[in-house]
């Protein structure tokens, strides 16, 4: 009864672990997910209805959301063999114990500092932290629906002509130190709107290439050409009256 035959491998879609954790939370089907890399999404659903809308690129990937940190308040941290020790006592029917992993999911992550043992490294924003983070931070996005999204190419590209336009506006039209006060607020009113679109709605706009490559950069610019050009009309006004009247 033993086939001839047999396969060498089975191709298997495979999930990230946050995501699996998730969907044990949620009770989304990870068999039936609609994968649009086309369309840059993955849509998992629950048979009672409930959708999660998860917006990658091309390629698959996504940006984790870092908002929660192994120091969080909300976490429950324990050692491994306390929790080891606490299914041995359900075993037993000593139910009447403490119960802190009731209706949580576990993440389990070594925190040993050795060269085998440690499961620690960077993040974008720690130097030196606990990777299995990834997963709850990864779980918790899905969970929540709290995804970071990074503006289109278009809309990147309106802002950078935007900001542009307006810098060119208040050099132009300001001189000396009103112009620059009037840069510098520019800047700080679109950082600050940055920074209140990505902590409110994990929303990702550019910051460096429109601050430094266009507002500042082209302020610069601004004011050297009209330095050059007003020096050169000035010497050319002095030329003219030069010749009606005395100099001095």
């Amino acid at each position: 009864g033993t086939p001839p035959k047999g396969k060498a491998f089975t191709q298997r879609r495979i999930w990230h672990m946050g995501i699996v954790l998730a969907a044990r939370t949620l009770n989304l089907d990870l068999e039936k997910a609609a994968v649009d890399l086309a369309q840059e999404r993955i849509s998992f659903r629950s048979p009672s209805g409930m959708e999660r809308i998860l917006p990658v690129d091309r390629n698959g990937f996504f940006y984790i959301n870092w908002e929660i940190p192994p120091q969080h308040p909300t976490l429950t941290c324990d050692a491994f063999e306390n929790v080891l020790r606490q299914d041995q006592e359900r075993r037993r029917g000593q139910t009447n114990t403490a119960a802190p992993w009731k209706d949580k999911l576990v993440v389990i992550g070594s925190n040993a500092t050795g060269n085998d043992l440690t499961d620690h490294g960077a993040t974008p924003l720690e130097k030196n932290t606990l990777l299995v983070s990834k997963h709850w931070n990864v779980a918790n996005s899905l969970i929540t629906g709290r995804f970071i999204h990074q503006t289109s190419l278009a809309a990147q590209v309106g802002l950078i002509a935007l900001l542009g336009i307006i810098t060119a506006i208040l050099t132009w039209r300001l001189s000396g130190l009103p112009g620059l006060l009037s840069v510098i607020v520019l800047a700080g009113g679109y950082l600050g709107i940055c920074v209140a679109a990505f902590i409110l709605q994990r929303l990702w706009l550019p910051m460096m290439l429109p601050l430094l490559g266009v507002v500042f950069i082209q302020y610069g610019l601004l004011v050297a050409y009209r330095v050059v050009f007003e020096q050169r009309e000035q010497r050319r006004v002095k030329g003219i009256f030069s010749k009606v009247v005395s100099p001095n």
